[in-house]
């Protein structure tokens, strides 16, 4: 980067990167957790509680995902102009 980006601003947007790359990382991850304890249960009646809690896990990590991205696109846009 230039003279006219200071260093708390980079350390900022490495946050930022950072913060992304862990929620597009959460997804696949919480569908291993979910197999792991599918392969644990007793019963297969449970099967529907697990499911309901992985349809909720994967509308929060969506939604989440979403907002990281958008927040992405506002800082890019704002670092584009500051050049």
């Amino acid at each position: 980067m230039s003279e006219r980006h200071p260093r708390s601003l980079r350390r900022r947007y490495l946050r930022l990167a950072a913060i992304n790359i862990m929620a597009t990382v959460s997804v696949p991850l919480a569908g291993l957790v979910d197999t792991a304890i599918l392969g644990h249960l007793e019963d297969i009646r449970f099967l529907a509680g697990v499911a309901l809690a992985r349809s909720f896990l994967t509308t929060s990590i969506g939604h989440s995902v979403f907002c990281a991205w958008e927040r992405l696109e506002q800082l890019l846009r704002l670092w584009v102009e500051a050049i």
